[in-house]
């Protein structure tokens, strides 16, 4: 099973994109999980979708609120497939579209055990300056890189 994580404002846009992906696609391969700053419109959806339950309100981009909000994201995603084998988390942000059909992904991360998360070296490196000063004894500032917000996740990473 895929779990496709969403932290968005609102609706995923353009949904046509993710209708089309999922279309035809057996319901028990896949879960969608949104994390939305305001209300959705469910109705949209052709595919099954979940709320965040606890949503965390998001100040900025560049504000701990979203580390928070991605946080409580896994937190719910993990719970519904606590009894799912062979789960992936792959975090998508509001305007994400596929570029590929589901069955890549199902069958490119059957044969993936790792986690995939990509960074930019030298990238908002002033955040460093923001962390907790334990995290600071594991990561000198020559090794802080700010990660891509997608990514995609083990379960065992989770």
């Amino acid at each position: 099973m895929l779990v496709f994580c969403f932290l968005t404002y609102h609706d995923i846009q353009p949904i046509s994109h993710w209708n089309h992906f999922f279309k035809n696609i057996d319901h028990n391969e896949f879960k969608v999980i949104i994390h939305p700053k305001i209300q959705i419109n469910s109705s949209i959806y052709s595919f099954p979708i979940q709320c965040v339950q606890k949503r965390i309100l998001t100040i900025s981009k560049s504000h701990i609120s979203i580390v928070n909000a991605t946080l409580q994201l896994l937190r719910e995603a993990y719970k519904v497939t606590e009894n799912e084998n062979d789960t992936h988390f792959i975090f998508c942000s509001q305007h994400c579209i596929p570029l590929y059909p589901f069955t890549f992904y199902k069958n490119f991360l059957q044969t993936c055990s790792k986690s995939i998360v990509s960074y930019i070296p030298g990238n908002k490196k002033e955040r460093y300056f923001q962390l907790h000063p334990i995290c600071k004894k594991f990561i000198s500032y020559s090794q802080f890189g700010k990660q891509q917000p997608n990514m995609i996740l083990s379960k065992v990473d989770v």
